[in-house]
């Protein structure tokens, strides 16, 4: 099963401490609940194996240039790749999956693109 979540991916956050994050966060994950709403699937069970790429956008200043070089390389900067799995696993945790006890094993990765979302793949094994 793959779903494609559209805008730009954001990092869980915890508390409202961070509040550079909060209205991101927030906005981020009332968008991919609705997007979730469309895949009306039974909540899947079994050991299951996720596969998360985050396309992540461009700054701001970056010249067109430097855009086209960055073009679906890997990214090394912030947000942290473990903070972004983690909201989608709260994301998913009730809808697609009962819990996080049946991931049997979730890889991600962090890439720069045009299109920001986020592309889950979710297999049973």
């Amino acid at each position: 099963m793959m779903i494609v979540l559209n805008g730009d991916p954001t990092p869980l956050v915890r508390t409202k401490k961070d509040i550079q994050f909060w209205d991101d966060y927030a906005r981020t994950r009332f968008l991919w609940e609705r997007d979730l709403e469309e895949y009306k699937s039974p909540i899947l069970t079994g050991c299951l194996i996720i596969t998360v790429t985050f396309v992540m956008p461009f700054r701001n200043h970056l010249a067109k240039e430097k855009r086209i070089a960055l073009e679906n390389t890997y990214m090394n900067k912030r947000p942290y790749l473990s903070q972004l799995i983690s909201a989608v696993e709260e994301l998913c945790r009730g809808t697609l999956f009962k819990d996080g006890g049946s991931i049997a094993r979730i890889v991600g990765e962090k890439r720069y693109g045009n299109d920001p979302r986020t592309i889950i793949t979710i297999e049973r094994e």
